[in-house]
């Protein structure tokens, strides 16, 4: 009972936009369920220190722990959470330049969140896969997928604890032309940190999106709105300024091993 108090409030973290808090919490509900020792239960919490490493920037044990996860369900041991630790290998493997091979696990979120038979882990899935398949060069994919999610918005479909998504998936959405939908699919919705994001996404202010995600620690995704104010700025004739949001975003790639990441930064730097 008190490991699942500790996760609650862990979820509360994440969504009130405290990502490191909400690590802290999960890992004491980690320490407390040890102790019980059942494996489908240290499996489950396999997958979703995943993401939470991932969120923070500390990417090699986010692999470590995803391969140890997905393992396990390749061997014969499904488990509930699937969907965000394909997400999350997804991410990793575009940040390395694999992109068949995330496009492959956004496939595979898919459509284990929609088996997970939970609101919040469909409205997980749809967004990861919507940036996954927009990061990936699979265009009309995202598109597909992004519509989905946005029409369900627009009738009031729960995000719950996927709202830690809502940058990703902002990201996607303005990436294949759909930005303009964000703020009235939101508009329902209660606002947090996390829609704050998305309103400067949608009006083209990725700067300050970058600024607000650093605050939270929200590091992934602050270093890929930092990219994105860098194009707009440079598009703008502000180079000085595009190459300190780079600066930025590589100082964060270069730490976690985002190889792919890193070329892009240093070529978008070479040609000033």
């Amino acid at each position: 009972m008190f490991a699942r108090c500790l996760n609650t409030i862990a979820v509360a973290y994440q969504v009130l936009g405290e990502p490191g808090l909400g690590l802290v919490e999960r890992l004491e509900a980690l320490a407390v369920s040890e102790q019980v020792g059942s494996p489908s239960l240290l499996q489950w919490f396999d997958g979703v220190l995943a993401d939470h490493h991932y969120r923070v920037g500390q990417w090699v044990e986010a692999a470590r722990l995803a391969d140890s996860f997905l393992a396990a369900v390749d061997a014969g041991s499904p488990n509930v959470v699937a969907y965000q630790v394909y997400a999350v290998r997804a991410e990793l493997r575009i940040a390395t330049g694999d992109l068949d091979g995330a496009r492959g696990d956004a496939e595979a979120t898919l459509l284990a969140g929609r088996g997970a038979g939970e609101v919040q882990a469909l409205g997980y899935a749809l967004s990861a896969a919507a940036h996954v398949f927009a990061s990936a060069g699979a265009t009309e994919r995202a598109v597909v997928v992004a519509r989905e999610l946005l029409d369900a918005l627009d009738h009031g479909f729960p995000m719950q604890f996927a709202a830690v998504n809502l940058p990703m998936f902002a990201a996607a959405v303005t990436r294949v032309g759909l930005g303009e939908r964000l703020p009235a699919a939101l508009d329902s919705h209660p606002r947090t940190v996390w829609t704050d994001i998305v309103c400067d996404y949608a009006a083209g202010d990725f700067a300050a999106a970058a600024d607000r995600l650093q605050v939270i620690g929200a590091t992934p995704d602050e270093a890929e709105a930092r990219r994105r104010a860098a194009e707009q700025l440079a598009d703008e004739g502000r180079r000085d300024e595009a190459d300190e949001q780079l600066r930025g975003a590589l100082a964060f790639y270069r730490s976690v091993g985002a190889t792919a990441y890193v070329r892009e930064c240093e070529g978008s730097l070479s040609l000033r």
